[in-house]
């Protein structure tokens, strides 16, 4: 799960009105109240590792370039190659973080979405698929760069 800084503001803001609201709900109904008190104690829970993973992600978003990795596959071995692809490591390489894998339709025929340290760890990923997955016939790797940002990462 990732965000965005916008929606991770928007997220731990409402988590933490929703949970200052029902530290003052009345003492009428004792079962309402612990409901409400346990709800706040969950949605605690849920602030503090919503901000550990909003913190991570944002650091690793910084620090990793984001590449699509296009795949072009042999039509006989198609569909054992797309579930090869579909089974790889969330860290193929060291250094390099599998997102998304993708199926495209046209010239090519699958396509990966990953993030990289550095340019020579998706040089790596690029040989990995070519020594492992022997239905990948091309691989075209396209670093990519936020839109709308002056700014190259």
């Amino acid at each position: 799960m990732f965000f965005n800084r916008a929606e991770a503001g928007l997220a731990v803001g409402l988590l933490f009105v929703v949970e200052s609201n029902a530290e003052y709900v009345s003492n009428s109904d004792v079962g309402f109240v612990f409901l409400m008190q346990f709800f706040a104690r969950y949605l605690r829970f849920i602030r503090v590792n919503l901000v550990r993973i909003i913190t991570y992600n944002t650091k690793e978003e910084k620090d990793m370039q984001e590449y699509l990795v296009l795949l072009k596959v042999n039509p006989a071995s198609l569909a054992d190659t797309i579930e090869a692809i579909r089974k790889m490591a969330q860290k193929p390489v060291a250094g390099v973080d599998l997102q998304y894998s993708i199926n495209i339709f046209g010239r090519w025929d699958a396509g990966l979405w990953i993030k990289a340290d550095e340019n020579s760890q998706t040089s790596q990923l690029v040989q990995k698929i070519r020594k492992e997955l022997n239905g990948v016939t091309d691989i075209y790797p396209i670093p990519t760069f936020p839109h709308g940002t002056a700014d190259s990462t």
